[in-house]
């Protein structure tokens, strides 16, 4: 893309193009199994994991109405996927805090194409991100 038809809003493609890939790859190794009825739950279940994930790596496992707050989602939405994530061993309860399950998570992160292909994602999208911010720099307001 030349510098005269550069848009911000390719640095945001640039990183929905990752988003999109990093999903789509976490989707198919950790939530196929458990997909709800329809995109909105899957993607909710999706977030309420990766949320309950971090946290517990950060040594700061949240309560519901917690984890409902951060992603800005209704109590009993969260309450729903808390349970069937519980029911696949994914995450479990601790004095009234939800931590994930890292045997579980680590099982299915050790193949080595898929640590692979995420790091490739991340790569091929920073070098992007890397590339346009330049690009825009005369252009941004301070």
């Amino acid at each position: 893309m030349k510098k005269d038809n550069l848009r911000f809003a390719a640095f945001g493609v640039a990183v929905n193009r990752m988003l999109i890939e990093v999903c789509g790859l976490a989707w198919m190794r950790r939530y196929e199994e458990m997909t709800p009825n329809n995109f909105g739950a899957a993607l909710e279940l999706m977030m309420v994991s990766m949320l309950v994930s971090v946290a517990t790596a950060d040594g700061t496992p949240l309560i519901t109405s917690e984890i409902a707050r951060q992603l800005k989602m209704p109590r009993s939405n969260v309450v729903r996927h808390l349970e069937r994530l519980a029911e696949q061993g994914v995450i479990r309860l601790e004095r009234r805090r939800y931590v994930s399950n890292f045997d579980g998570l680590d099982e299915l992160m050790q193949s080595r194409a898929f640590v692979d292909e995420v790091t490739g994602v991340v790569a091929r999208c920073l070098a992007e991100l890397t590339r346009l911010r330049p690009l825009l720099n005369d252009q941004m307001k301070p």
